[in-house]
């Protein structure tokens, strides 16, 4: 979600709030360092960011206070260009990385990317962001674009095919067209703002959708919806400790009474267990 003015931002983290986003990825921000630590504040819990000046670029990611992520490594581009943290999620290691890529072909900036994104991709990856370039010319343009594909779509093709990313709105929505950038000045629509996720994440998304301008801003938002099975450790610990128990129970022929006690505690910690692999529904914002 491309910010442009630094006014939209607490706005924005509002609008986010009502649409129960959980990870929102926000693309020139425009924001310092200073302004950026601001976001932190409602519903957020965690900010990471990339500044370059209050004028151009500038990345961050939001996490929600009711996310359980835990950060590992983070990965910050000095030209506001992107962000990328790896963490623990649910008990699981993923990879967020917010990008907002150069309107002009930069050999360089995919080079660099790559090399420092790549060591560190789990198997749970999501990059999302504003890549300035539609990847089907006759597709995610309006109208549509004759030429060949450009250098910058080639070189984010080219991404993705190195990372095993996947287009997650093209193929949750295989016959759609739809547009994300609307631009004045060329009287165009194009879809230049992805979200590319690995297989495993592309397995557990519930749907991707292209949603309405908000704030006034120049691009629209994408929002993914993603469904996962959380199952606490602590969980399978106590219901492995009460199996236990309630076998030696049986086998060592119990009183009646203590055997029934176990019996209750057993149920109890099964409607846990079955409330922790209980569908929850995450969102994910850019």
């Amino acid at each position: 979600m491309a910010l442009k003015k630094s006014s939209c931002a607490a706005g924005v983290v509002k609008v986010l709030l009502q649409s129960r986003v959980q990870i929102a990825l926000l693309q020139e921000t425009h924001l310092t360092d200073h302004e950026h630590s601001k976001l932190k504040r409602d519903w957020v819990a965690q900010v990471f960011y990339s500044s370059y000046n209050s004028k151009s670029r500038g990345v961050a990611i939001l996490i929600h206070k009711n996310l359980p992520f835990t950060v590992e490594k983070i990965v910050k581009d000095r030209e506001g260009r992107y962000i990328a943290i790896t963490g623990i999620l649910y008990g699981e290691q993923i990879l967020l990385c917010n990008v907002y890529a150069p309107n002009v072909y930069d050999s360089a900036f995919y080079s660099k990317f790559l090399a420092e994104v790549s060591p560190i991709c789990p198997s749970h990856v999501l990059i999302g962001g504003d890549f300035n370039t539609g990847l089907m010319p006759s597709s995610d343009y309006s109208p549509p674009k004759t030429q060949p594909l450009s250098k910058m779509a080639k070189a984010t093709n080219g991404l993705c095919n190195d990372l095993g990313l996947f287009d997650a709105w093209r193929i949750c929505n295989p016959n759609v067209r739809d547009f994300t950038f609307f631009s004045r000045p060329h009287q165009s629509f194009s879809r230049i703002d992805f979200l590319f996720v690995s297989r495993s994440v592309l397995d557990k998304t519930h749907l991707c959708s292209i949603n309405p301008h908000i704030y006034s801003l120049s691009h629209t938002y994408i929002l993914l919806r993603i469904h996962i099975f959380s199952l606490s450790h602590s969980y399978i610990l106590a219901l492995t400790v009460i199996y236990t128990l309630f076998r030696i129970h049986i086998f060592s022929l119990a009183h009646p009474y203590i055997l029934s006690l176990a019996c209750k505690y057993i149920t109890l910690h099964i409607h846990t267990f079955s409330l922790s692999l209980s569908l929850l529904k995450k969102n994910v914002c850019m």
